[in-house]
């Protein structure tokens, strides 16, 4: 059993676009907007704009918890890599341990259908959903080797039953996850659907 919930970094204690500039990014290259379909805040740096690798971590600090895109390719791949690495290190065996106790807690775990024994990702997804409680191919959507849990579009609230249903599958994939490291799981919210 987890005797604490893993811990993301601290949120950071003054604004963010004053914390990006404390790290070295020149100011005027880099927007932060609020977007909609993410529900936060997208922070778009440019090109020269004074980030780089010598201060990468310092602009994941002040920005891991929104939603971030460079205009390099190169720093992108090494900003992922930093929140990759917080994940490896200090969320990911409460993470994986978590989603195990919620389903052996609901008798789910032993029998989760494992992805080596489909034949397609389609055929994995479809066993999931069974699994999980909902109707084959009515809930995740596979692309590639994305899975993405699209919610039934419903003007109420889902009831706990259905929330059990939804965190069975989130779990699932969760574990899903670490044992085919090329699996990448989505969820699209019931208001983004609605709209």
């Amino acid at each position: 059993m987890i005797d604490a919930a893993p811990q993301m970094p601290p949120l950071p204690t003054r604004p963010v676009a004053e914390a990006i500039v404390d790290c070295g990014v020149n100011p005027g290259t880099f927007t932060i907007s609020y977007e909609d379909d993410l529900q936060g805040n997208m922070i778009v740096f440019a090109r020269g704009s004074g980030a780089n690798e010598r201060n990468l971590e310092c602009v994941w600090e002040a920005t891991w918890s929104e939603f971030v895109q460079f205009g390099d390719p190169e720093l992108q791949k090494a900003y992922d890599a930093i929140g990759q690495k917080y994940y490896d290190t200090h969320l990911k065996g409460g993470v994986l341990e978590s989603a195990r106790a919620k389903l052996a807690k609901r008798g789910l775990l032993e029998n989760l259908p494992k992805i080596g024994d489909f034949q397609s990702r389609e055929e994995f997804a479809a066993a999931l959903e069974k699994h999980c409680g909902f109707a084959p191919h009515s809930i995740l959507k596979v692309q590639g080797g994305s899975f993405t849990i699209w919610p039934q579009v419903e003007a109420t609230p889902p009831s706990e039953a259905e929330f059990e249903k939804l965190s069975c599958l989130l779990s699932s994939l969760t574990l899903a996850a670490e044992a085919d490291g090329s699996l990448k799981i989505g969820l699209v919210g019931n208001e983004k659907v609605s709209d």
